[in-house]
């Protein structure tokens, strides 16, 4: 377990504190306060983040006028 600062994770994930800060106080992020300060475990950031990308999707376009695209995921 490597425990890291707001300002270490928002470097990793290169986005500014400020947003950082947010996604913690919402929960959007796994974090957890230690004497008032956001404090973030990397395993549990990493995972979060390879959870979060969203996965290539192949749209089929040969489709009549009344139905929408087919989109089937790409399998990672």
């Amino acid at each position: 377990m490597q425990i890291a600062t707001l300002k270490e994770v928002s470097l990793f994930l290169k986005v500014k504190e400020s947003t950082l800060y947010s996604w913690a106080e919402k929960g959007c992020i796994p974090a957890s306060k230690l004497n008032g300060l956001w404090r973030f475990d990397m395993d549990e950031i990493r995972e979060w983040f390879r959870n979060s990308i969203k996965r290539p999707v192949k749209v089929d376009m040969a489709i009549n006028a009344k139905s929408a695209p087919i989109r089937t995921p790409i399998p990672a």
